[in-house]
């Protein structure tokens, strides 16, 4: 059946379930529906060398602690240099591989985002090559791709957190050395303050 194929069956071992894009119109359906992961569907070359999603990233624990971060987006903030998973053995603990967005809800799930960088080991990723992947999902469940972006572009939560947007914002690639990476900022949007008792930002 290929590698593809063993890494997926692998996965259910580790105990990891699949990874689905509700968007997804392909024969396998939504639940496989993230195919730039092991564990959604296998679409041509049954031997292609890619990786698991953000969120099974952070279940399968892995990776270097130091560049798995996890923020509130009700109160915290991110600005930082995000990479692809190829680029994680070499960089340095100044970037992040995986950004965990923590709901103000906590019985919400959480968002997790990666670069989808098409290189190395992720070089034949099949879905949103070189984009920055925004899943949902948690430990032991099904994650959803909720978003890919274009460097460059952005990405809005609507009311996020007492009627606050949630903005991801990147910037275009940038390298240093052999390290690529995405600029990208999340954080609430600002809004007036109209009373002493508004969530807002001055």
């Amino acid at each position: 059946h290929g590698t593809v194929n063993r890494v997926h069956e692998t996965g259910h071992n580790l105990g990891l379930d699949h990874s689905g894009d509700v968007t997804y119109t392909g024969t396998a359906g939504t639940e496989y529906g993230d195919v730039s992961c092991y564990m959604g569907y296998t679409t041509g070359s049954v031997d292609l060398q890619k990786c698991f999603n953000a969120a099974k990233m952070v279940e399968l624990g892995w990776y270097d602690a130091s560049k798995m971060v996890a923020i509130n987006g009700a109160y915290q903030e991110f600005d930082g240099k995000v990479i692809g998973v190829n680029d994680h053995a070499i960089a340095s603990s100044d970037y992040s591989l995986v950004v965990q967005i923590l709901s103000a809800d906590a019985t919400a799930g959480s968002y997790y985002l990666t670069y989808n960088k098409a290189e190395g080991i992720n070089a034949g990723t099949n879905s949103g090559p070189n984009e920055i992947r925004i899943v949902e999902g948690g430990s032991s469940e099904q994650s959803w791709l909720i978003a890919s972006l274009t460097p460059g572009s952005s990405y809005t939560f609507a009311d996020f957190y007492n009627g606050r947007d949630l903005i991801i914002t990147t910037s275009a690639e940038a390298s240093v050395g052999e390290v690529n990476y995405i600029p990208l900022t999340i954080a609430l949007e600002t809004v007036p303050c109209t009373a002493v008792t508004d969530p807002c930002v001055i």
